[in-house]
């Protein structure tokens, strides 16, 4: 993406879990709101990449939900969607990570990823245990009590929660949950709905680049080799004590400010769908894409509902966030031709 602009989540984007038609929502998801974490995802792999000296795609691959094909016969709804990475399958040698029937499996057990609810609830999320077998479950906590104090200092440093899979959730000291035998997940603090502050975006950035040394032990155990952890902690320290969090410009703490645009408030959230899928996510005025550009796009009025312009198809074009902001009522174009 090439895109410079800002990245916003509106509070608008959770009504795209509200779209009645199962494919029109996953197509929404898809063309619309994807572009959108997958930028995120790309600021996060830039800052892992500067903060470790690695490059994260020689061990990583893209993994997302939910995947939707055109001609997929059966669409599984979902309140859920998120994107992250897993360890890349290699070829040349076997995991250590083997099923019931003692054959080692295929792909990588975890995952870290930006992970966003139907109520606009997005958080960053490493999960260990897409599937486990004993081994590499007591291996991996066995190694997390061996590096207690840089694992909990990691968790601090990132407000970062140790979450226990238990079904009756217990109080307890992690040293102790890493002794117990339910699986876990880690989880950033959660950030919702509006996300238009720079710095709120910088939150899951780096919230996602300190869960990563957890992602790549869990990587490094399953593939039967010696995770780098120690040396990740002390190239983040260097990391976070060098690095520039970024500043608010008067113009963006202006744009964060605005009041609600018109057709915001007016134009239902199935007909503003559709307006921008006709329009095939892209900007009227402009020309960019949502898909290439990971930019908000919002529905305009051609003629302003204050002038007696309707809330139907034909008075309703698709501009980007910007593009709209700049756009005076008193201008009446019809951009799409």
């Amino acid at each position: 993406m090439t895109s410079t602009e800002a990245l916003v989540f509106e509070a608008r984007d959770t009504e795209i879990f509200s779209i009645p038609d199962t494919k029109t929502k996953l197509n929404t998801l898809q063309n619309y709101f994807f572009p959108r974490l997958k930028k995120l995802l790309d600021m996060a792999l830039q800052e892992v990449k500067e903060a470790y000296g690695i490059d994260p795609f020689e061990r990583y691959n893209f993994v997302y939900s939910p995947s939707h094909r055109k001609e997929a016969k059966v669409n599984q709804d979902t309140d859920l969607v998120l994107i992250g990475i897993s360890g890349r399958r290699l070829f040349d040698r076997q995991l250590k990570v083997k099923r019931e029937d003692g054959k080692p499996y295929a792909l990588h057990p975890a995952s870290a990823y930006f992970q966003v609810t139907n109520t606009g609830r997005m958080t960053v999320n490493v999960w260990p245990f897409t599937f486990s077998d004993e081994t590499y479950f007591w291996n991996l906590k066995k190694y997390l009590r061996h590096h207690y104090e840089s694992f909990t200092a990691l968790l601090n440093a990132g407000n970062l929660n140790y979450h226990t899979l238990e079904g009756k959730k217990k109080l307890s000291p992690i040293k102790h949950m890493l002794t117990d035998e339910y699986f876990f997940e880690v989880q950033s603090s959660a950030l919702y709905f509006p996300i238009e502050n720079p710095l709120a975006i910088d939150q899951l950035v780096v919230a996602f680049v300190l869960a990563f040394p957890i992602l790549d032990i869990c990587y490094a155990l399953a593939e039967g080799i010696k995770p780098a952890f120690p040396d990740q902690v002390k190239a983040l320290t260097k990391w976070l004590t060098n690095r520039n969090p970024p500043e608010l410009t008067r113009a963006e703490i202006q744009e964060i400010q605005l009041p609600e645009l018109d057709s915001y408030r007016f134009v239902r959230a199935g007909l503003w769908y559709q307006v921008l899928a006709r329009d095939n996510w892209t900007c009227c005025s402009c020309r960019r894409s949502a898909k290439e550009h990971g930019i908000v796009l919002h529905v305009d009025h051609i003629l302003p509902r204050s002038l007696g312009g309707r809330d139907e198809l034909a008075n309703l074009q698709t501009l980007c966030r910007k593009c709209n902001i700049g756009k005076s009522n008193k201008d009446f174009t019809d951009l799409r031709s």
